[in-house]
């Protein structure tokens, strides 16, 4: 992905297995990412994840 796609996205979101989905709300030296606050869609990948991390305890 490009920093031009990047700017360019209506959400954006990493993941990794300490933190789980993280929003990515802006980059440095650039403008907030859609409106600076986490999506519909990765809100919903987020509490799917957290279910599933916790059905497995």
């Amino acid at each position: 992905m490009t920093r031009e796609e990047l700017l360019g996205a209506e959400e954006a979101f990493l993941t990794n297995t300490p933190d789980g989905v993280v929003p990515i709300r802006a980059i440095v030296d650039g403008p907030e990412i859609g409106n600076g606050r986490p999506g519909l869609i990765t809100k919903l990948i987020r509490e799917r994840y957290l279910e599933l991390v916790e059905s497995l305890k």
